[in-house]
């Protein structure tokens, strides 16, 4: 099975997961109504709903280099790890290195 097949038979298995565990829970639309400001209008907006693994955390973005995307996405299939984790393992590694509590 060539790296490719890998990669997907993995992404495959890896949704299969999520479906499988109950904690997660989707991102859910709520509407609700928006402040009329004319008469007889009655106008919704959708409101997402924060999943219960989101509360009170804040997401980090960086952009890298599209070779260094596929080594993250091939060494979490590797160790069967999610990529957030092996972000948090890097992440708390750089605040051990700058002597700092790791935290993430």
């Amino acid at each position: 099975m060539n790296a490719k097949n890998k990669f997907s038979a993995a992404m495959k298995g890896s949704a299969a997961k999520e479906a499988q565990n109950p904690s997660a829970e989707p991102n859910t639309a709520v509407t609700e109504p928006l402040p009329n400001k004319s008469a007889g209008r009655d106008e919704q907006r959708q409101v997402w709903k924060t999943p219960r693994t989101r509360k009170g955390r804040k997401g980090i973005m960086t952009y890298v280099e599209s070779d260094a995307h596929k080594a993250l996405a091939m060494l979490a299939i590797e160790q069967d790890k999610t990529q957030q984790e092996l972000m948090r393992e890097a992440l708390n590694g750089l605040f051990r290195q700058y002597g700092k509590t790791p935290i993430a």
